[in-house]
């Protein structure tokens, strides 16, 4: 995953090209360097709180990364509760419909609102802390059921706003290439409030604590998030054997094909690949159409995507060879996730155009 944040415009984009590099050289005290703690409210915090998390875990400084993961977990709560105020209280006044990503600070999408608890979760597994882990996986169930909820009632405001005008026709008419990609790379996410990464290191936790049904059901929930990853089969294979689910084991047999047992003398062991970097939001001019005839433009985000040379890794012990299966992929993440947006982001810019036209009247 390299880089977390997601860059809130390219301006960012060229401040982290350094960082960048340093990452990619595996220098990653001079690439943590590039992301100063601020104190002050900078915009650009909680974007520099999930770089130096990201940054000092890669370190093995899992304490230090757990407080800054930790910090931009409550720093982006508090951007989203401040939002929904602002929101009821100045709902009638066209300017709090601007968006304006260059002022703003920002504020997380919501996959790294749900990621950033996984990622804690994470340095306290690493730290050997068990209780803190599950609570960081219970903060992900949390955030999850509560941002879809909200996404859901933004969604159903959007609708009745937008009184059945396309969004999609405008973005495919301005940025053909660049939609096409984003729905291309969006296809392969169930869902941004289901996170199949969080739901396996749940179940790896529970099986830690000797708690294999639990674990199963994780793993469950991890195969409706992400129904293509090899690894998850597997995991489903072996645990519906050892629980003596005959029914569910044929049932995964068939799918992902039958895995050797292990023997009662072996050892699990859990490895965590991180490959690449995050996607960089760009500004698009974006059409919108006026009930009254003609257009505007307007300026939405879009992403850019950094190809990773690296699809995954051979992990040999002995004479076995394991590939790694993907579990998240951040990139067609952020894509569903600004897929899912779009309708919400339109259709404030919609009605934030007729606030506009009838004050020029």
């Amino acid at each position: 995953m390299g880089i977390l944040g997601c860059a809130a415009l390219q301006s960012y984009e060229v401040k982290a090209s350094h960082a960048r590099y340093y990452i990619n050289t595996g220098q990653y005290s001079d690439a943590l360097a590039c992301f100063p703690e601020y104190n002050d409210g900078n915009k650009n915090e909680v974007l520099y709180c999930l770089e130096r998390g990201t940054l000092l875990q890669a370190k093995g400084e899992y304490r230090m990364s757990a407080r800054q993961f930790e910090k931009a977990a409550q720093l982006m709560r508090y951007y989203e509760n401040k939002a929904y105020i602002s929101a009821s209280r100045t709902a009638s006044q066209a300017g709090s419909l601007i968006i304006n990503e260059q002022i703003m600070p920002y504020r997380g999408e919501d996959f790294e609102k749900v990621l950033v608890h996984a990622l804690d979760a994470i340095n306290y597994l690493m730290l050997g802390d068990i209780d803190n882990a599950r609570v960081e996986i219970r903060n992900v169930y949390t955030r999850e059921k509560e941002l879809y909820k909200k996404h859901e009632k933004e969604i159903e405001k959007a609708h009745r706003e937008l009184q059945g005008l396309k969004w999609e026709d405008s973005f495919i008419k301005a940025y053909p290439q660049g939609f096409n990609s984003l729905r291309k790379k969006s296809a392969y996410v169930v869902s941004v409030y289901q996170n199949a990464f969080a739901y396996y290191l749940s179940s790896f936790v529970y099986e830690l604590n000797g708690e294999p049904d639990e674990a199963y059901i994780d793993l469950k929930n991890a195969f409706k998030a992400e129904p293509w990853s090899r690894q998850i089969g597997k995991d489903l294979v072996r645990l519906s054997r050892e629980l003596n689910y005959y029914d569910d084991l044929e049932l995964w047999k068939r799918r992902f094909g039958d895995v050797k047992s292990s023997g009662k003398d072996s050892i699990d062991v859990l490895v965590i690949l991180e490959l690449g970097l995050g996607p960089v939001k760009q500004e698009a001019r974006i059409p919108i159409p006026l009930r009254r005839g003609g257009f505007t433009f307007a300026s939405f985000p879009v992403y850019t995507f950094t190809p990773s040379l690296l699809k995954g890794a051979n992990i040999i012990f002995g004479n076995n060879v394991v590939t790694t299966s993907t579990l998240m992929n951040v990139d067609a993440t952020a894509a569903k996730d600004l897929m899912d947006m779009f309708p919400i982001l339109f259709a404030k810019q919609v009605v934030r155009s007729y606030i506009k036209a009838r004050a020029t009247k």
